[in-house]
């Protein structure tokens, strides 16, 4: 694994590259992360994927956004067209280290969100894995109001004089600036009539608002497509990252898709 920083016009992103031990395919892949907390549930979980994938043949890489993980970036600057742009940066650092001329993005929670509107804008993106996705940005920003207050209640069990904020958005618990919110609510995975990708893989692990209309939207637009529920915790995004287990049942599944439609 090849940790290092790539440039863009913003900041230095940081990335793991995972070259496969062997001659690799030619369909690399793309990790693209959750936000906030889920991120920091999710990382164990996306650090074993890409040695799995690595192990199977296909080179990886991880990348953290603009201001978030161990990218450069202030958060009150961050942006969602930033991000889509980050996302673009990285596919062609994959692209040139693995010399690959396809392209897989893996996405968890809003980064399956994040890699559908990026693959939609890149006709050259090969296959998406897409597990449980946001669908909609305003489903998305209420998550995290409810997340906000959760957190908020657990500090007040414990700690006396805290101030409850007037408006529980989530955001403001990580420093991303308010207009962030505005953003957000633009995203609906369902107003797009065209195909992001050939070969799409949606996931769902856990329950979520959308996600049914979104298995029939993209059953009826993408040419090749599989639709696959394998259960897990109902606290898989948000539950202590010390604690979270990646459930390799869901990892398994990725690693024999993505060897499946690299045939």
């Amino acid at each position: 694994m090849q940790l290092y920083y790539f440039p863009t016009p913003e900041a230095k992103l940081f990335a793991a590259y995972h070259e496969p031990p062997t001659a690799s395919q030619d369909l690399a892949v793309l990790v693209c992360y959750p936000l906030c907390q889920e991120y920091l549930s999710a990382h164990r979980t996306c650090r074993q994927l890409a040695g799995m994938l690595s192990e199977a043949g296909f080179p990886t890489l991880r990348f953290d956004y603009f201001a978030c993980g161990d990218s450069g970036g202030s958060t009150d600057q961050a942006c969602l067209e930033g991000w889509l742009e980050n996302i673009s940066a990285a596919a062609e650092q994959i692209k040139a280290k693995s010399n690959a001329s396809r392209l897989c993005l893996v996405g968890l929670r809003f980064g399956a969100t994040l890699a559908t509107v990026a693959a939609l804008r890149n006709s050259s993106i090969d296959s998406l894995v897409l597990w449980d996705p946001i669908v909609k940005g305003t489903d998305y920003l209420a998550e995290l109001a409810a997340f906000h207050e959760k957190v908020v209640d657990a500090v007040e069990s414990y700690s006396r004089g805290v101030a409850r904020p007037t408006v529980f958005d989530g955001l403001s618990l990580y420093g991303f600036r308010p207009q962030l919110k505005q953003e957000l609510a633009t995203i609906d995975l369902l107003a797009s009539n065209e195909s992001p990708a050939r070969r799409v893989l949606l996931l769902e692990s856990t329950a979520g608002s959308g996600r049914a209309a979104l298995a029939a939207h993209l059953q009826q637009r993408v040419p090749s497509f599989q639709y696959q529920q394998i259960p897990a915790q109902e606290d898989l995004w948000t539950m202590d990252f010390e604690l979270a287990i990646p459930p390799r049942q869901i990892l398994n599944a990725i690693v024999a898709w993505i060897s499946e439609v690299s045939q």
